[in-house]
């Protein structure tokens, strides 16, 4: 979560009630001072999120604490608060402090506050390790790497937070040090931060023979409306290397697409640039683009037809439309597809017949058929959901999905009813394609067939051991131990204990094994099974009772994929309706003690979505569900449908995380106080497993009681084990200016 610094001595957090903010810094900077090292680290951190000025006294003692790390906080802390009373206290750390990451910490803090007085140790520190800086001698030989590197590149980018352009020719030398390490990106763009001296210096790394170095240096400069700057990018523009003016071209057109001078490049000599050039300036520039329509170069000509596609108020005319047609029979199959896309664009449904024409010419590349079928759906009407079913029953299986998928578009853009939504409602009812008429002497070979041949994708059986596992994890995928063959070698094997923790993540393991299964990356499927199951699934995006219904009613349907496909998308729709239909309601309660784990979690998740308080009964049973999936949906969809607090605590401390946090969540949503003790409560659970979830949640809920009851813990030294967790909470809780929005 993103820590605001306040810099106000009136600053106070976002919540305020019964726990005055003073009191929170007041016991922070007690632990600061007197509590052990990760306390007082997190103690410092805590005050840095929180930034008030009262926990400043803390922080600048923290600056000479024994422990390295909590000097980083503290530093970083310092910075938050951005106090320039304490930037003399922070100086000394820089100068004496031989901690890499203290330094680090505090040029940071420093640079922040627009301290002077850091200059022209930054200067000095570009250079290399200071003599009157005190260093740690030995880091480099225990770590095998030199900290003052990252100094280094700090130096650099707070002398361009400062402009400082006395310290260009320093960068420059820093940068083409050969024996250096590569400072050019960080370099480059300090240097355009750093006045007239710095800029000239960096157009002059146009000029050099190291194109990487060009590049960047033109893409920084670009960014500059300095006369230096434009001059040199105008030189990058009109350079002999083609990467160089794409470079520039994509930097200019970024930062300000109008730039005159980027129209030179529609004609350009690289066919690449006049491409780019008309897909990043053509918006601007119609007329000249339009002429690239007859370049020789096909992604010249594709780059113009796709900004006519999605600008074709830009553009008109007979004689261009007579082009685009040209264009649709190209040998390019990428060139045809734009083509489409273009003509259905810029005359609409006069562009039908050339586009059915494609559509149903089987002897058309596919790509260019489903760019057909893109251009029919952008026509929408009548027509397109004519041409659309009569490809429904072909054999190419990527047309039957697109074409599902524009029926979706269309039904659910207007009024309802509309064709398109009949048709898909006709599709999930089998009445579109029919499956094929197959003789029963056939049926019989094919059933014996799939008897004697295994599937193509079945499972793979469980490894077998030879010899008894090692590890717990194979010896629970082993099951039972292996007898034992003559002459193996026993081995000694300690008894090994199992945590909670580790239960949970067995349990998920187990979970995702058992729906883990080979697919087909191409499935043969056929087109009557195919259009119905995917109707079945885009339905879920058109929220209409009608749909609803139709839906419900194919939970009962023979093909478990419709069933299942069904299901899953009237949980979808229930998001997007105000109340289902009452016989959809019905069905789902019936569906909710399915055998199937994905239907009944679908179900239950269907009914959570909208209120009704008539399916609280079916709420409950599902708390007893033996997934733990089903039993997060039960709970919230209990909550939701008006049930009690005291109905879901108890699954605060449940096995499965997942359900935890759904109990969690539900509680929250009901408020009160009876919600914050429970809350609390829920982040020391674990060792604090869920303490930034319950922290978001008791700021929706009430942050002051939440910070009366975390600062009694840190009261309580029997209770010092989770203080850790108490201290973490009152930083999120305490932040100034900071909406944090319960999970939900």
């Amino acid at each position: 979560m993103t820590v605001l610094a306040a810099n106000s001595d009136n600053a106070t957090p976002r919540n305020t009630g019964a726990t005055p903010p003073n009191r929170v810094s007041a016991r922070l900077s007690e632990i600061l001072r007197e509590g052990v090292d990760i306390h007082r680290t997190l103690a410092a951190q805590a005050l840095g999120a929180i930034g008030r000025r009262d926990g400043v006294p803390a922080l600048l003692d923290a600056l000479l604490d024994e422990d390295p790390d909590v000097r980083v906080d503290a530093a970083t802390a310092l910075g938050l608060v951005s106090d320039p009373s304490t930037a003399p206290k922070l100086m000394d750390n820089l100068i004496g402090d031989p901690d890499t990451g203290v330094k680090l910490a505090v040029l940071d803090a420093l640079v922040a506050m627009r301290h002077e007085a850091v200059v022209p140790w930054l200067i000095r520190l570009l250079k290399g390790r200071d003599e009157e800086m005190a260093w740690d001698e030995d880091a480099i030989y225990q770590d095998g790497w030199d900290d003052w590197v990252d100094m280094q590149v700090k130096a650099i980018t707070g002398l361009a937070a400062f402009g400082v352009s006395k310290a260009v020719p320093d960068v420059i030398e820093a940068i083409n040090d050969e024996f250096g390490q590569d400072l050019s990106e960080t370099g480059f763009r300090a240097l355009v931060r750093m006045g007239e001296p710095g800029i000239a210096a960096l157009a002059g790394y146009l000029d050099g023979k190291d194109i990487r170095l060009r590049r960047r240096a033109a893409a920084v400069l670009a960014t500059s409306d300095a006369p230096t700057a434009r001059e040199a990018v105008g030189r990058a523009l009109k350079a002999k290397s083609a990467e160089l003016r794409t470079i520039t071209l994509r930097a200019v057109a970024a930062r300000n697409p109008r730039d005159e001078r980027l129209a030179e490049l529609f004609v350009d000599r690289q066919t690449e640039i006049r491409a780019e050039t008309v897909l990043l300036i053509g918006r601007l520039y119609p007329a000249r683009a339009a002429i690239l329509l007859r370049d020789s170069n096909w992604d010249v000509q594709r780059a113009v037809l796709e900004l006519i596609a999605t600008a074709p108020s830009l553009f008109d005319g007979e004689e261009l439309a007579e082009l685009i047609r040209t264009r649709l029979q190209s040998e390019s199959v990428d060139v045809g597809a734009a083509a489409l896309k273009a003509i259905s664009a810029l005359l609409g449904e006069d562009a039908l017949a050339d586009i059915m024409g494609i559509l149903t010419d089987r002897d058309i590349p596919l790509a260019r058929r489903l760019a057909a079928i893109a251009a029919l759906g952008r026509i929408g009407g009548e027509h397109a959901v004519a041409g659309f079913t009569a490809v429904l029953g072909g054999g190419e299986r990527q047309i039957r999905l697109d074409a599902m998928g524009q029926l979706a578009n269309l039904a659910d853009d207007g009024e309802w009813p509309n064709p398109a939504g009949y048709a898909l409602l006709a599709a999930l009812r089998g009445e579109l394609v029919q499956p094929p008429e197959i003789d029963e002497s056939e049926e019989a070979a094919a059933e014996e067939t799939a008897e004697e041949e295994p599937e193509e994708f079945e499972d793979e059986p469980a490894p077998a051991y030879d010899v008894f596992p090692t590890s717990t994890l194979a010896a629970i995928i082993a099951g039972d131990e292996p007898p034992s063959s003559a002459g193996e070698t026993s081995q000694s094997v300690e008894p090994v204990v199992i945590t909670e923790e580790d239960e949970e993540f067995l349990e998920l393991s187990r979970q995702r094994a058992m729906r883990k299964q080979k697919v087909s990356p191409n499935p043969k499927v056929a087109a009557y099974q195919d259009v119905r199951r995917f109707a079945a699934r885009v339905l879920g995006n058109v929220a209409q009772h009608d749909v609803a219904r139709a839906l419900a009613e194919a939970l009962a349907d023979d093909d478990e994929d419709v069933r299942l496909t069904a299901v899953d998308s009237l949980a979808q729709l229930a998001t997007r309706l105000d109340r289902l239909p009452g016989d959809a309601n019905d069905i789902l309660v019936t569906t909710t003690g399915s055998d199937s784990r994905d239907m009944r979690l679908a179900a239950v998740r269907a009914l959570g979505a909208v209120v009704h308080s008539e399916n609280s009964e079916t709420f409950r049973e599902r708390l007893e569900d033996a997934d733990p999936f089903v039993r997060a949906e039960a709970i919230r969809g209990l909550m939701r449908a008006g049930g009690d607090t005291a109905e879901v605590e108890k699954f605060l401390t449940e096995k499965e995380p997942g359900v935890r946090e759904a109990a969690a969540d539900a509680i929250a949503g009901v408020g009160g106080a009876e919600a914050v003790d429970h809350l609390v409560d829920f982040a020391f659970f674990r060792d604090g497993f869920h303490k930034e979830r319950a922290a978001r949640l008791l700021c929706g809920v009430d942050a002051a009681a939440a910070t009366d009851r975390f600062l009694d813990v840190l009261d309580d030294d029997e209770r010092m084990r989770v203080w850790a967790v108490a201290i973490m909470a009152l930083a999120d809780l305490n932040r100034p200016q900071t909406e944090m929005v319960p999970t939900v």
